[in-house]
């Protein structure tokens, strides 16, 4: 009883850890919680595709057949667009709030420094070790590469290349990512300029029409490398910034819950499902808007997003977004050979049983060690003052 109960404290202790830096005032739960399905159902993906290369099964096999086992777990990729959504709610709330509620405007400045300082070490960090690991396992010459590594270090392997990057295919939605940063502030300007109700929502929805058309137009898209660009996936970061409106302006209307908003959420994140393949993606966004506000009105789906486990998990997510496809493919050679039953999807269960915890324990270390220091906005300058003391105490 004693050795359980140091263990569950070692447990706990290390588990405190994992809780990323918050301000309460500011903290929002059920986002964090929304963020752990969207990278869950990404590992689910990623999980599936290699299991089913390593034992040469064709994992697409009964893709077609609807609420089959394959239908939905080779649509779990709608979590990228899900991560967008999100993204477009967070990054929109302080510029709406400035716009809608008067309060100081941001500043660009420590908006960019803030992407800089938070994303960038965990990320440069993540694509060496990566790519180095990539060339030795496949025997290939550090140099010949380095296109792909310079490339995706600087969020333009997708425009170069066309395709994603070899040592780590995830990273292409973070050049999404980018490009969205880069335009938020000036995007969400013109937005509100002229500040009527009506003509910005106009603006709104011609913006999501464009963009949706443009992201029906693939193949074209595709020969021009932009088909992984922010013109073909604006319309779910806008998504996130309808969420954001609502959030500051009808905060009463998210915050009262009834279990029927439970039953629209169940029923929008199975739509997702069946409109996440469809090329004029309307349903898939209006599905995603409503499953965003189920998540604060839906009492059941609200409870499960503020889970402690799955908030702080939720709050992992770029670590795990960075590192798990890789840790798929060396882990996995460990677990592949087993098997347990006839059906793959039976086995691809143990599968994730085996490995999804064993990624989320090595992804902890990664976040304790690199990330979660990132998320102190004053790091640069108390790294500085470190190496200031370190060089006199040495002289």
């Amino acid at each position: 009883m004693l050795y359980f109960n140091r263990l569950q404290a070692i447990v706990t202790a290390y588990f405190s850890k994992l809780q990323r830096p918050i301000n309460p005032q500011k903290f929002i739960a059920c986002i964090d919680g929304f963020r752990f399905f969207a990278i869950f159902t990404v590992c689910l993906l990623h999980l599936n595709n290699y299991y089913g290369r390593s034992i040469n099964y064709d994992y697409y096999q009964g893709v077609k057949e609807i609420n089959s086992c394959s239908w939905f777990i080779n649509r779990c990729g709608l979590g990228v667009e899900l991560f967008f959504a999100i993204s477009g709610f967070v990054i929109a709330l302080p510029f709406f709030m400035h716009y809608l509620e008067g309060t100081k405007r941001p500043s660009l400045k420590s908006y960019f420094m803030r992407r800089i300082t938070r994303l960038e070490v965990p990320f440069l960090l993540s694509c060496l070790l990566i790519y180095i690991a990539y060339i030795v396992v496949s025997q290939l010459n550090f140099f010949n590469e380095i296109g792909h590594l310079l490339s995706t270090m600087t969020y333009t392997h997708v425009f170069f290349y066309g395709n994603w990057p070899p040592f780590n295919p995830v990273t292409w939605s973070l050049e999404t990512e980018i490009q969205f940063y880069i335009i938020a502030p000036w995007l969400i300007r013109f937005l509100f300029m002229g500040n009527n109700n009506i003509v910005r929502y106009i603006k709104m929805l011609l913006l999501a029409a464009i963009t949706l058309f443009l992201k029906s137009r693939h193949a074209e898209m595709q020969t021009l490398h932009l088909h992984f660009s922010i013109l073909s996936f604006l319309h779910y970061f806008l998504v996130g910034f309808v969420i954001a409106e609502l959030y500051i302006r009808r905060k009463e209307f998210l915050n009262k819950r009834h279990i029927i908003w439970d039953a629209i959420g169940i029923y929008c994140f199975y739509a997702l499902f069946k409109y996440a393949w469809i090329s004029n993606q309307t349903y898939f966004c209006i599905s995603l808007l409503f499953l965003f506000i189920c998540i604060f009105k839906g009492p059941f789906l609200n409870w499960i997003c503020t889970r402690k486990f799955i908030y702080i998990v939720g709050g992992m997510c770029y670590t795990i977004y960075l590192l798990h496809y890789p840790l798929l493919h060396f882990t996995g050679k460990l677990t592949s050979s087993i098997h347990f039953f006839d059906s793959y999807y039976q086995n691809l269960m143990i599968q994730a049983l085996l490995l999804l915890p064993l990624i989320l324990i090595i992804c902890s270390v990664f976040f304790i060690l690199i990330e979660k220091p990132c998320m102190d906005k004053n790091w640069p300058q108390k790294l500085w003052i470190l190496l200031k003391k370190i060089k006199q105490s040495n002289s």
